[in-house]
């Protein structure tokens, strides 16, 4: 009877290990999912030159910082970058790959590889690292950086 027990018991403990962090993964992945996709949201209002997309995925005093080619440090707002992208003439098409996601709670960060092609020929690369914060169930990029580089240390989007 105990080893019949103990069998059970044991075949118990497994399936709710197996079945316990289930629910929890499938939230985890929903909840990255819904982080990529303002991502996503702002490369297309990028590629559109939709300042309005643009500023719909930002927080409200959200800001953008970026390393320049030359070590410099620079800060706009997420305003002024959207009217930069909405009013240029150029094509701009921002690539990103091997992203990694993080979340707890309400932040989540994002980080990933990027290239940019403007006019369809190669500009720079670097990483881009958002912060999102979610209030009332909606995410919303409150902080983006970016580094950029050029030369042949500089990786390029692997479709090409």
């Amino acid at each position: 009877m105990q080893k019949h027990f103990s069998s059970r018991f044991a075949a118990a403990l497994l399936v709710a290990a197996l079945l316990g962090p289930a629910p929890r993964l499938v939230a985890q992945a929903e909840e990255e999912k819904a982080v990529m996709q303002v991502v996503h949201d702002l490369f297309d209002g990028m590629r559109e030159k939709d300042a309005n997309k643009i500023r719909g995925v930002f927080a409200e005093g959200a800001r953008l910082g970026g390393v320049g080619r030359d070590g410099s440090v620079n800060y706009t707002t997420a305003e002024q970058f959207a009217m930069q992208i909405g009013g240029m003439e150029a094509s701009l098409d921002e690539r990103i790959w091997d992203w990694e996601v993080q979340i707890d709670g309400n932040l989540a960060q994002v980080w990933t590889k990027y290239d940019i092609l403007i006019d369809g020929n190669f500009s720079h690369c670097g990483a881009d690292a958002f912060q999102l914060l979610n209030s009332q169930g909606e995410w919303k990029i409150a902080h983006l950086a970016d580094s950029r580089r050029t030369g042949p240390n500089c990786w390029r989007y692997p479709g090409n």
